[in-house]
């Protein structure tokens, strides 16, 4: 008895950690059916009430049933208790009334009752002339498939079906049925009689030798039971019905703890929220910048177009110019080199999401074989109404199971504890985002040192062409001159645009930021998805418990169930009854419920069952795998890599091609043919830059901001909607607990309406007995 004991304790511990691992899955709603005592008239003694405060009465009516739920007869004792000697006037439609305490004789006439009687307890019992009660109750028996009348059935063999109906006697008012909860009691003794199978509104318990099947019809419902028994010399006593109201007299303030996580739900979803928000802003100015950048390389290659026509004209001194061209290809050369900084930086990004895509895949594939080992293990366990006297046997096959299920959940939780720890998948697309803001300052810094000849005047242009030799034609220098000062000017107009446009494209780093507080923020989404299945350490050093240490408990729970397998002893039987609906309860809340369509069955409370594999499921296939579609592209769209790809070859030509600009001037007589083949090339460089722009834009960018903004749209939306979870939830409980508990209903008296002050109305209700009989 003390390892029971012992025992039994800790497997009420089990259902208390299940019950705090299971919370953050699903909000459990619950009921406490009470039924209080019930009034009783025993044979051969006086009755027995519930004090009254002296001013009201107490009715308990008896109904007695045949065994086929006929009322053959109706009863009401009526309870007074005054505080002092009074006259007591009554009300009831009566065949007769008999004085059951008292020496003062009553009298009825026309349905009034009178009679004085001392300070104390005093009852009179009144037959009814009705034989309507609140309940129509329909018995049938039905033996081997053919209908008998429970008086053919004393001492029968084979096998009986026994159903009740309960319905509405909407001949009887009052609000009794809508109001009233209906106790049903059926006995049945194991030593004739063998439960075969019974409705799940039945509940099979066992009162020493006997058992009895019980069953709770709440108020304004009708119900059908049924019971199967194998009988062999049957015979059964009497079935009871106690009509009483429900009393759930429930204080929520008292589990305040246990809604506080709604509180940080919606906090959670609100500052994810919040961060969405930013992200799509961010990305808006990305995107704002981007156009910029895109307008100033239409004015680049619109310029370069200027330029190509101002090398038509070029006769000489290109050689002197060289100088300042070999300075703007060095700051190309530069900004070349700090795009592809950023480049570098994107495919860190892309890196880091395929990483964490398959880590995804793998934890996809661990969290299946958790949620059908839970699936197996639930189905395996038959439920405790099943089950006759002992516990199941568990082999030694299905005790290895269970360390397998263990093993995978281990794997599970240290595969999701490497996304999430420091050097994982989602910290190193985090870092890229960080790297790629860095890549994206180094290009500004180089394009804002690309130096600008200061050439503004035709003074300037002399200077910078000193040591030129001119031919003698006045002419010719003038025009010579007037063409060069075209060039320089051509030239410093073709620079700044291209400044301008690099600035443009470095302006991304306004909105990068955005983009690296958002990754920031899902990695510690993923920390917390993490301590929820891994478990944390408490300030203390003590370790609160994860959905994996609650894996763990069952399997060794079930392992000390398994030592006792056979055994009937009613603690035991109490633990594996527990054991059964907790796994039951983390099996649902990992698997979620589905119907046989496949669609999520709300709970108790109207939430659907998704289920925690569902929830990764959707993390993993279609947040991450977006995330990497959006790099690599599709079918028509070529994602954010192969766009960056055509930015960074433009920035190369332009590079490459300016040093075909400067050899191209090295001489007058030369610079003609190779300036114009090469400012040529410098153009169709530019061109392709533009292209490369545009079709990144609009292939790349723009679909992701779509994206970006559905995104948005649907956490604002979360937002909205997970607003004051806990006052929502615990509101639409105490609705459901005061509309069965009948709030604001006032007793009526079931003898007369013209009885106006009554403390309670309650029914006791038996059918005949089934005696025994010989065997037929």
């Amino acid at each position: 008895m003390k390892s029971s004991y012992r025992l039994g304790r800790r497997s009420r511990s089990v259902l208390q950690f299940l019950k705090r691992v299971t919370v953050v899955l699903f909000i459990v709603a619950f009921m406490v059916t009470y039924v209080p005592p019930l009034v009783q008239a025993e044979r051969g003694n006086g009755p027995i009430m519930i004090p009254t405060d002296g001013t009201a009465k107490r009715e308990v009516i008896y109904g007695k049933l045949d065994a086929v739920g006929q009322v053959e007869q109706l009863y009401v004792v009526n309870h007074f208790q005054p505080a002092e000697q009074k006259t007591i006037v009554d009300y009831g439609d009566y065949e007769k009334v008999v004085q059951l305490t008292g020496d003062q004789p009553l009298t009825y006439e026309n349905g009034k009752v009178t009679t004085d009687c001392a300070k104390g307890h005093y009852y009179y019992q009144g037959n009814l002339r009705t034989r309507e009660l609140p309940w129509t109750i329909i018995i049938s028996y039905r033996l081997d498939d053919h209908m008998y009348l429970p008086k053919d059935l004393s001492g029968a063999n084979g096998r009986l079906v026994i159903e009740l109906a309960i319905r509405e006697n909407k001949d009887v008012g009052g609000g009794y049925f809508d109001h009233y909860a209906l106790q049903v009691t059926i006995p049945i003794d194991p030593s004739c009689a063998r439960v075969v199978s019974a409705s799940d509104n039945l509940m099979l318990a066992y009162a020493g030798s006997t058992q009895q099947f019980t069953s709770i019809v709440l108020p304004g419902e009708e119900a059908i039971m049924k019971v199967e028994l194998d009988v062999e010399d049957f015979h059964m006593g009497q079935m009871t019905f106690a009509g009483v109201p429900l009393s759930l007299n429930l204080d929520l303030s008292m589990y305040e703890d246990e809604f506080a996580p709604l509180d940080e739900l919606s906090e959670g979803i609100a500052a994810f929220a919040e961060g969405s928000e930013r992200l799509r802003t961010g990305y808006g100015d990305l995107m704002g910048a981007f156009d910029e950048l895109r307008g100033g390389s239409y004015e680049l290659v619109h310029g370069g177009q200027q330029l190509a026509a101002g090398v038509n004209q070029l006769k000489s001194g290109v050689n002197q110019y060289t100088s300042g061209v070999s300075q703007y290809v060095d700051g190309a050369k530069k900004a070349s080199t700090g795009y592809n900084q950023f480049d570098k930086g994107l495919s860190e990004m892309h890196s880091g999401v395929k990483t964490l895509n398959s880590e995804g895949k793998t934890l996809l594939t661990a969290s299946s074989s958790i949620r059908d080992g839970l699936n197996e293990l639930a189905s395996k366990l038959p439920h405790p109404d099943e089950m006759t006297a002992q516990l199941p046997s568990f082999s030694e096959a299905d005790l290895a199971q269970l360390d397998q299920l263990v093993a995978g959940s281990e794997q599970f939780r240290d595969g999701l504890h490497a996304i999430g720890k420091s050097d994982g998948g989602m910290y190193q697309l985090w870092q890229g985002l960080v790297t790629l803001n860095s890549s994206l300052a180094m290009a500004k810094q180089a394009a804002d040192q690309i130096p600008v000849p200061q050439v503004t005047s035709f003074e300037d242009v002399l200077a910078l062409y000193e040591g030129i030799v001119i031919t003698g034609d006045p002419e010719k220098v003038t025009q010579y001159r007037t063409t060069m000062a075209q060039i320089v000017a051509g030239y410093v107009a073709s620079y700044t645009l291209l400044q301008s446009t690099l600035t443009g494209l470095t302006d991304q780093a306004s909105g990068v930021p955005a983009l690296v507080s958002g990754a920031h923020q899902l990695y510690d989404g993923l920390r917390q998805l993490d301590d929820a299945y891994y478990g944390t350490t408490g300030a203390d050093g003590s370790h609160n418990p994860g959905i994996h240490d609650a894996i763990v408990m069952i399997r060794d729970r079930i392992r000390a169930l398994a030592d006792s397998a056979g055994t009937s002893t009613e603690d035991v039987m109490e633990q594996y009854s527990q054991l059964y609906y907790g796994i039951h309860a983390l099996r649902n809340g990992y698997a979620g419920v589905y119907d046989s369509q496949g669609n999520p069955v709300p709970d108790a409370c109207g939430n659907k069952q998704v289920g925690f594999h569902q929830g990764l499921t959707l993390y993993m296939t279609e947040g991450i795998g977006g995330l990497l579609t959006g790099f690599e592209g599709s079918a028509g769209n070529p994602g954010l890599i192969q766009g960056s790809a055509s930015i960074r070859q433009g920035l190369s030509t332009l590079a490459n091609q300016g040093s075909t600009l400067k050899n191209a001037g090295s001489t007058l007589s030369q610079g003609v043919s190779k300036t114009g083949s090469g400012v040529s090339a410098y153009v169709n460089g530019v061109e392709r830059f533009q292209s490369g722009l545009g079709e990144y834009q609009d292939k790349g960018m723009t679909p992701y901001e779509e994206g970006i903004t559905e995104f948005d749209e649907g956490a604002q939306k979360l937002m909205e909607e997970t607003k004051d979870l806990r006052e929502k939830f615990m509101t639409a409980i105490q609705e459901k607990l005061d509309e069965l508990s009948g709030d604001g209903y006032e007793i009526r008296s079931y003898a007369s309406d013209k009885n106006k002050d009554v403390a309670s109305v309650q029914f006791v209700i038996m059918t005949e007995e089934v005696p025994p009989g010989k065997s037929k």
